[in-house]
């Protein structure tokens, strides 16, 4: 995985990029729009990474990508939520499951969002329909 500090890109080669990206969204290539997104985070300050699917990453390298504590990611690795294999004595990831299983937990947090949000609603309108109901009474 290749990372590129925002620290080490000039506003010149943003403004090149802005270019490349301007050629780019008129033909609404996926292409055009990492670049984009990369282009935004590099100007916001932040570190981009670059990588290849099929690359392999160790499990401590695949938390930290993700955000959670080596614990909590070797017990999805030993219940089997996150495919692994063994290199001689050493467990590996390949970042492509990796990436599958962080949108599955995206989609999970989404949909779950989305219950909540729906419980709320529906329990809001049991309270106007109380509160309703009680200035009649």
């Amino acid at each position: 995985m290749n990372t590129l500090p925002a620290r080490s890109v000039t506003a010149s080669e943003l403004d090149q990029l802005d270019d490349v990206l301007l050629r780019l969204s008129q033909t609404e290539s996926p292409l055009g729009e990492m670049l984009l997104r990369a282009t935004a985070a590099l100007r916001s300050g932040a570190t981009v990474a670059f990588a290849e699917l099929d690359e392999v990453l160790s499990p401590a390298d695949a938390a930290t990508l993700l955000a959670m504590s080596r614990t909590h990611f070797y017990k999805l690795l030993d219940s089997g939520t996150v495919p692994s294999f063994k290199v001689g004595r050493d467990r590996r990831v390949r970042l492509a499951d990796v990436v599958a299983f962080n949108e599955t937990r995206m989609d999970d947090k989404a949909g779950l969002a989305q219950r909540f949000s729906r419980f709320d609603a529906s329990h809001d309108s049991l309270l106007d329909a109380i509160v309703k109901r009680g200035d009649r009474g």
